[in-house]
């Protein structure tokens, strides 16, 4: 399995990017979004806006899961569990497509240390010691929380998600 992870301190667009590069997946390269294969495959705030998604999406063999949600402990175990049962179910994930909280963040640490992944040199690794990609994000300024800036940052962040897939497919 392929891991492409954005990271980056709170309130650098993680999420919005993963959300994006699925709108795209599905918009652009012909993917669908494969359905009710977990309890919560959509997170939203408290005016019913999806915040966040734990979704798999596929297109003839190629599946990818996209996981946006990984602030907290229990997101990160989640995407365990999850990649577990997709697992059991006798689905291989080709691509997971998550984030992470930047270096220096305690959570950081405790992903790496969940997901059983390595850090030398500046470089993460999977548990089988393949490099994961990792999209760095800073927090974009924006004044007045500027929808359109913030859409701008995320739709960049998800086109070059998605230039990479297409460099690696």
């Amino acid at each position: 399995m392929k891991t492409i992870l954005f990271s980056g301190s709170s309130g650098s667009f993680k999420s919005s990017s993963v959300m994006r590069l699925a709108d795209k997946l599905l918009n652009r390269r012909g993917f669908q979004f494969v359905s009710n294969l977990f309890e919560i495959e959509e997170i939203k705030n408290d005016h019913g806006v999806t915040v966040d998604i734990r979704k798999v999406y596929k297109k003839g063999t190629t599946v990818f899961y996209l996981h946006s949600d990984m602030d907290e402990l229990n997101c990160i175990i989640a995407l365990q569990d999850n990649l577990s049962k997709l697992a059991s179910k006798g689905i291989k994930v080709d691509m997971l497509i998550t984030t992470c909280r930047r270096f220096d963040d305690s959570m950081h640490n405790t992903t790496l240390q969940i997901m059983n992944w390595s850090e030398r040199e500046g470089e993460l690794f999977d548990c089988q010691g393949q490099k994961i990609i990792r999209i760095p994000l800073i927090k974009a300024k924006y004044s007045d929380n500027n929808k359109a800036v913030i859409e701008k940052y995320a739709q960049c962040a998800a086109t070059l998600a998605l230039n990479i897939i297409d460099s690696i497919l």
